[in-house]
């Protein structure tokens, strides 16, 4: 009875029977006031995560702006020539393991569907993150997701295990390595020292 009268009947009894205490308390100008501030507060959350999306995934993922909640349901395009409506690939594992290696946390879309299916959709909270740790984690998406489509930059192919390691870690630095000759070059150096790459992020 309780699961289906929060899931399609009405919002929880005890939700409502502290919504109608805090109203009798402070009148309904100053619930009203309260409501309005929050409302503020977390679209400013969401139109900063929206910001950093079409910085570091605009042309690499497809989303609507959501008008309501603290997440934000976005799909990622995991192949060079994918076509809507098709095989559009599955997110789980680059979310689940690659991404959460990288150090970015979110949820595979295949999680909220009734049966499972495989969907390239992401679920993301915007709620508590601040502006710069959204751009981190979105950056650091890009960086993943450019490597699974395997064009993280031209001339991705000819470059070595050590300097594609290096290639990575300096993708977390700045936002967009175009020059792999810098890339080899900074490999060298990194050999020439005996400098391991995956330490690299502190050097940068």
């Amino acid at each position: 009875f309780i699961q289906t009268a929060t899931a399609n009947l009405q919002a929880s009894s005890l939700v409502q029977a502290i919504t109608l205490s805090l109203v009798e308390e402070w009148g309904y100008d100053n619930f009203f006031a309260h409501t309005e501030a929050v409302a503020n507060f977390y679209r400013k959350k969401r139109d900063v995560f929206d910001s950093a999306l079409n910085a570091h995934l605009g042309g690499l993922a497809e989303w609507y702006t959501p008008e309501a909640g603290m997440f934000f349901w976005f799909k990622l395009l995991l192949s060079q020539n994918q076509t809507s409506g098709l095989d559009e690939g599955d997110s789980e594992d680059l979310i689940r393991t690659k991404a959460y290696e990288g150090g970015v946390l979110a949820l595979p879309g295949t999680v909220f569907l009734p049966n499972g299916r495989k969907t390239a959709f992401v679920r993301a909270s915007f709620s508590l993150s601040t502006e710069e740790q959204v751009n981190e984690a979105l950056k650091r998406l890009r960086t993943v997701l450019l490597k699974e489509r395997g064009q993280a930059l031209k001339g991705w192919s000819t470059l070595s295990a050590t300097e594609a390691q290096v290639c990575i870690v300096m993708s977390y630095c700045f936002e967009e390595i175009v020059n792999p000759e810098f890339v080899k070059f900074m490999a060298n150096l990194f050999l020439k020292y005996n400098v391991d790459p995956k330490t690299a992020e502190r050097v940068l």
